[in-house]
């Protein structure tokens, strides 16, 4: 994945065009010295680079700017969780010089990720390992116990059969009760 850099004029320019925060140039370098606004000085460039996404994720966590806080990610569908995972490859860029923004970021994107995991989990679409290889374990004892205790239960009446025939439909019929019998099981409690 490609991380889109921009100037400081067209992060201020497009920060003014989507009506996050209309700021001047002077304020945004200060809050850049400080540490509030993450950048990136790539070799060879002698201006700092800005990640767009970045720059408004910053002004939005910390209040920047007169900017009303909101320190919480809101996931509405897919793309924002993809959003999500974007800004955490991006902040990567930025663990050389991590400011204190940077890693309430960090920290805002790892909570959510974590919230996302435990609502995934309460709505059943994600489960445990272990409770998978427990209730796996479960059913294949119940099968092996039930296929092993078949010859114990019908060895006489087979002993009693002397037809071929006779013996391939009651051994049909006796496989077919077992087969019942497993779809009636609560295998998963």
């Amino acid at each position: 994945m490609s991380i889109v850099l921009h100037k400081q004029k067209d992060v201020l320019r497009k920060l003014r065009e989507d009506n996050i925060v209309d700021v001047r140039k002077q304020t945004f370098s200060k809050s850049v010295s400080a540490g509030h606004i993450p950048h990136i000085i790539e070799d060879g460039v002698k201006q700092k680079q800005y990640n767009y996404e970045a720059v408004v994720y910053s002004i939005k966590a910390g209040g920047l700017f007169g900017y009303k806080p909101n320190v919480q990610l809101d996931i509405k569908d897919a793309d924002d969780a993809d959003k999500i995972e974007e800004l955490a490859d991006i902040y990567d860029r930025f663990k050389k010089n991590p400011t204190l923004v940077d890693a309430n970021i960090i920290k805002t994107i790892i909570a959510t990720k974590r919230d996302q995991l435990k609502l995934d989990t309460e709505e059943g679409l994600m489960v445990k390992r272990v409770d998978v290889e427990n209730t796996a374990f479960n059913i294949t004892r119940i099968v092996r116990d039930k296929l092993l205790s078949t010859p114990e239960r019908i060895s006489n009446q087979l002993a009693s059969m002397d037809k071929p025939h006779e013996i391939k439909e009651f051994l049909y019929k006796e496989f077919m009760v077992m087969l019942d019998g497993f779809s009636t099981e609560a295998f998963i409690q």
